[in-house]
């Protein structure tokens, strides 16, 4: 996926890639084909967050960065509109373009407000229909740019003013909440976090994870337990875990019950997967 990933992004920018030892013909497609870009070859993989701070590391002659995930496409003009939204407000640390699946539907996951823990249970137990209000994820289509208390690193653009200030996302985080921990830190250092609706970008959702094997579940599982633990009393972090075993039960059984009923082999697949998730969560509600 990296050729329209790398095709999408104007001529003139200057392009960092970070392979994480990938195995897939990656490094050749990008020798052959984009041989201006710049290729930081790792000989392991060591996370998305490790490697995101590794090419941003790259950056030296630039008030601006660009993160891209591979799965990613920019839209035509996305770029210029994250630009010239960060040099019109000199408090944004950081701005995303509207992230949107190949329908045009924006991506659920890709901006929100700060996981409490009301919004995780109305997440959990799937009841953010009756109020977006309390929704742990959220980034519907606007027309105007939207404050967010955070932004996922599919598409975003970073303010290296904010950066240096802020610090390197933190590499506890192999691959997950990275993000979320990092908008945290830079609005309690007074910055701000957009969402830039004129700019979109199209994103093949999970491309990579979906390929990468089951031990990805245990980081999407764990890394949003370990930040919120990281900010939550040992009461609140029981309830966290509680609710999402019992969420994502639930979820398990009526996938599974409505895939078979309706013959949706994908809904089957799904309550799979809300099994496999619901066997993380218990394992982290025993540690407690």
């Amino acid at each position: 996926m990296i050729g329209g990933c790398l095709r999408s992004i104007p001529a003139t920018v200057d392009v960092v890639v970070v392979d994480n030892a990938s195995a897939d013909g990656t490094r050749a497609v990008l020798r052959d084909e984009f041989p201006g870009v710049h290729v930081v070859a790792n000989e392991s993989n060591t996370g998305f967050t490790a490697g995101a701070n590794r090419g941003l590391k790259e950056v030296v002659r630039a008030d601006y960065a660009l993160l891209l995930n591979p799965d990613a496409r920019l839209q035509p003009g996305a770029l210029e509109a994250l630009v010239g939204f960060l040099d019109a407000h000199p408090r944004a640390a950081t701005c995303s373009a509207l992230v949107i699946d190949d329908s045009g539907h924006p991506e659920p996951g890709s901006a929100g407000p700060e996981p409490t823990l009301l919004r995780v249970a109305f997440h959990e137990l799937g009841l953010t229909p009756l109020t977006h209000r309390l929704s742990a994820a959220r980034a519907r289509s606007r027309t105007e740019p939207v404050k967010r208390d955070w932004v996922a690193g599919t598409c975003v653009l970073l303010r290296i003013e904010a950066l240096r200030a802020v610090g390197d996302f933190d590499e506890s985080f192999f691959l997950y909440c990275e993000d979320i921990d990092w908008c945290r830190r830079a609005r309690e250092a007074g910055w701000e976090v957009w969402l830039v609706p004129a700019a979109k970008a199209v994103h093949a959702r999970s491309a990579s994870v979906r390929t990468a094997g089951a031990w990805v579940d245990e980081h999407r599982i764990g890394s949003l337990d370990r930040y919120f633990a990281r900010h939550h009393g040992r009461a609140s972090v029981w309830c966290f875990r509680v609710l999402r075993m019992i969420g994502k039960a639930a979820r398990a059984v009526g996938f599974g019950v409505a895939g078979r009923v309706l013959r949706r082999p994908e809904w089957v697949a799904r309550a799979r997967q809300r099994r496999q998730d619901t066997r993380l969560a218990a394992a982290r509600l025993r540690r407690h």
